[in-house]
């Protein structure tokens, strides 16, 4: 283990979290990004840093230089234990609270009752609702209250309800990866559901600790970038832009396991598609390029889309009889050349999306005429982004501005994709398109003037 003197800067409004190390002139031989660095906050509390990424070192101009660096920190820093490694970090429970959170839960344990001569307020503990449960996993959410005082003088309180969702591992404990996995999971199925980006507003582990016929309970704070609050939106959404909530969890119209399953099952697409919900300063292109990459990975790994255009085996037997039938010398030429001929382009997956969506899509572009050029332009659009053909240029969007109109087409697409996984019909899903920004603010346009 090796010492360092230096102090750990939190700015939160910056969005940035620095440790400063002084006097070391040399740091080459430091892993930064896969060691950890352990230290103490000036009340004694141990601190652990994981991820961090050098940024410059400065060193003054004299006989005796000293120097300081400047270390990033891109992962998380632990507040009440220290980890000498990422792979040490495990835990089995995990409790996670959300910034708008409320508007997904929608209860409290409030109640006003307006009599003639006072108005009093009643509170009633809310029942824990289990979001899901397997063998090795289950997720709570359970709602708390806090009552303080407003006045040392007074004999006034304040109460206020507070909720968190809590994961909990039956078997095994999770490993920082599967910690970010979960956090990162209840955060997309939020935004999903109230069209809103949330921010992780407070996270902590904690485990039950027997000692002296007692149950103690040791916890452990997370501050993570990956989940700082970053231009927080003022204000909220209005209601009807809230997808999904608390009471459709609890009805069973939409199961969590199921949103476990898509990312499971299409995690590379999902994952960058909510990703950039939260990205800043992206071009306009390279957004489109990276959602309709999302589309395709999505479209590919969805069994209930057709992935050939011939059935498998009826393909090969026709292969074959063509190879057999071809001169020796150009057989093996003719197979490397027939090798990916049954697999279908973008264009057939854009339209095959279109038209499982036909009821929704038609209210958005009624002109199927104008639908297809769309999908022409979309496609030509991706190829000279791409190759940046000639041959494509032809074709491609002119007018840079109408990549905001293809974007949320795309966006427009997974979420209806997405609707679909979970279970809802597609009376369900047109209904709820309407709570979704991209699909009201672009059925007024003039989709044949996109180009």
């Amino acid at each position: 283990m090796t010492r360092f003197a230096g102090e750990l800067k939190y700015a939160p409004q910056e969005d940035k979290v620095e440790l400063v190390i002084w006097g070391a002139s040399e740091l080459l031989q430091i892993d930064f990004y896969n060691d950890t660095f352990l230290g103490e906050t000036t009340d004694g509390l141990k601190l652990t840093l994981t991820h961090l990424q050098r940024s410059h070192s400065t060193s003054t101009i004299s006989q005796y230089p000293k120097y300081v660096h400047t270390v990033q920190v891109a992962g998380a820093v632990i507040v009440g234990m220290h980890f000498n490694k990422i792979e040490d970090i495990h835990f089995s429970r995990l409790a996670i609270c959300y910034t708008d959170q409320n508007l997904f839960i929608q209860r409290n344990g409030f109640e006003i009752n307006l009599g003639q001569q006072t108005t009093t307020i009643d509170y009633t503990a809310v029942d824990d609702v289990q979001l899901y449960s397997d063998n090795l996993t289950v997720i709570n959410l359970s709602f708390t209250y806090t009552t303080t005082l407003t006045d040392t003088l007074s004999q006034e309180a304040r109460i206020v309800q507070r909720e968190y969702f809590h994961v909990e591992t039956i078997q095994d404990s999770m490993d920082y990866r599967l910690i970010v996995e979960q956090i990162t999971m209840l955060r997309d199925f939020l935004t999903f559901s109230i069209n809103k980006n949330v921010y992780l507003e407070e996270c902590y582990f904690y485990d039950y600790e027997h000692a002296n016929d007692k149950v103690m309970t040791k916890i452990f704070h997370l501050l993570d970038r990956t989940f700082w609050k970053r231009n927080l939106e003022r204000g909220h959404h209005t209601h009807q832009n809230i997808m999904f909530t608390l009471e459709d969890i609890e009805s069973g119209k939409i199961q969590y396991g199921d949103w476990i399953a898509i990312y499971q099952r299409k995690k590379s697409a999902i994952e960058i598609f909510f990703a950039l919900r939260y990205r800043r300063e992206t071009f306009l292109e390279e957004v489109f390029l990276e959602l309709i990459q999302i589309l395709e990975d999505y479209h590919r790994n969805s069994p209930n889309f057709r992935q050939c255009i011939e059935p498998e085996t009826e393909f090969e037997n026709k292969i074959t009889e063509i190879i057999n039938a071809c001169p020796t010398k150009y057989k093996k030429w003719l197979k490397k050349a027939l090798k990916h001929i049954n697999e279908i382009n973008l264009q057939w997956r854009i339209n095959d999306i279109l038209k499982l969506f036909n009821l929704t899509v038609s209210r958005l572009m009624p002109d199927t005429k104008v639908r297809n050029e769309t999908v022409e332009k979309m496609v030509a659009s991706r190829n000279y982004l791409i190759h940046r053909s000639e041959r494509a240029k032809k074709k491609v969007i002119q007018n840079y501005h109408n990549f905001f109109y293809l974007n949320d087409l795309i966006r427009i697409m997974m979420t209806m994709l997405i609707m679909y996984d979970l279970g809802l019909t597609m009376q369900e899903i047109d209904n709820k398109m309407y709570c979704v920004p991209e699909f009201v603010h672009r059925m007024q346009i003039d989709w044949k003037g996109i180009g």
